[in-house]
């Protein structure tokens, strides 16, 4: 077990960390789809170093019996909370959680989260992907225990399955009008490359901070781009798209006048298939509820509803 112990007995419900995140993969198996983020999040948690970077921590239920060191407490799918921590530069921290199914939230699990020493609830942070059993306990401790003034976007979540996603049959662009050839590669091929489309694509992009936080997730997560290449030059970059820190594939943009030749179609289907096929992981995108644009486009894909979760955010105000 990896967990970090104490050598005191337990009395409360408390988070503790997570050293190893293969101790929790089956559990997160048996959460899905709903836990397709998180599970996502634990299959390239080797590629973040530092736990400041990224962080997973679990909260063991007693299961009506005394609450045992950590070292013996047992992780099981109807017992195990799942906090995982991402310091993003442009957006300060962002928590993921998994939850039991079935879940009550009880006062000790809400006390847990209020409390914890993981959690900064003064600070600027977002809780993403957050299933609708469990946001009103985020709400509610923002709100009316710490005062603060939060934004929510609910929105719905599609997933596609792995075994699905792998054999994806991903086809091979055609020549562009002028001959220029247009193939499909990571964003990483070129990082400032891909940093720069990102940041000036991604309407939520603050100049100056997103740049770092793009860069990051580009070195360690799947992009794909799709680029019209010149010669030996990498080329112009015409679609794009990457996983975030949730676990989500997102910012996914198309140049204006390149919309309307499948491109977007092509640079999802070859993320999802590389997702699957190279991370194990579980294709999933997050969609607002009234985006029906692109659930339309989602559902042509043949990706699948999951269930709705809601993205909570607080940035701290200051009075004069």
């Amino acid at each position: 077990m990896s967990v970090h112990n104490s050598n005191q007995e337990q009395t409360s419900l408390s988070f503790r960390f997570l050293e190893n995140t293969e101790e929790i993969r089956e559990i997160l198996e048996v959460r899905l789809p709903k836990s397709a983020n998180v599970y996502n999040l634990s299959r390239v948690y080797s590629n973040f170093k530092k736990p400041e970077e990224m962080a997973f921590y679990v909260m063991c239920l007693p299961n009506n019996e005394p609450f045992l060191e950590t070292t013996k407490a047992k992780l099981n799918e109807s017992g195990t909370w799942i906090l995982v921590t991402y310091f993003r530069e442009d957006y300060g921290m962002r928590y993921a959680v998994s939850a039991p199914g079935n879940v009550e939230i009880t006062p000790e699990i809400k006390k847990a989260f209020t409390e914890s020493q993981y959690i900064n609830w003064n600070a600027h942070y977002h809780f993403s992907c957050i299933d609708f059993g469990i946001n009103q306990m985020i709400w509610e401790i923002s709100t009316k225990h710490f005062g603060n003034s939060v934004s929510s976007m609910p929105c719905k979540i599609f997933v596609m399955g792995k075994e699905q996603a792998a054999s994806l049959h991903v086809d091979i662009p055609r020549n562009e009008e002028n001959g220029c050839k247009v193939e499909l590669n990571s964003l990483s091929s070129d990082v400032a490359k891909g940093t720069r489309f990102i940041c000036q694509t991604w309407k939520y992009s603050i100049p100056g901070k997103t740049d770092l936080a793009i860069e990051k997730l580009l070195r360690k997560n799947k992009s794909v781009g799709l680029y019209r290449r010149n010669g030996s030059e990498s080329g112009e970059i015409l679609c794009g798209m990457l996983t975030n820190d949730c676990g989500l594939m997102g910012m996914l943009h198309t140049v204006p006048e390149h919309r309307g030749k499948g491109y977007a179609t092509l640079v999802t289907k070859k993320l999802m298939k590389n997702l699957a096929a190279e991370n194990g992981a579980v294709p999933c995108s997050a969609v607002e509820m009234r985006n029906y644009q692109s659930i339309a486009f989602h559902e042509k894909l043949g990706m699948n509803f999951s269930h709705y979760a809601d993205f909570i955010k607080y940035v701290p105000q200051t009075w004069s």
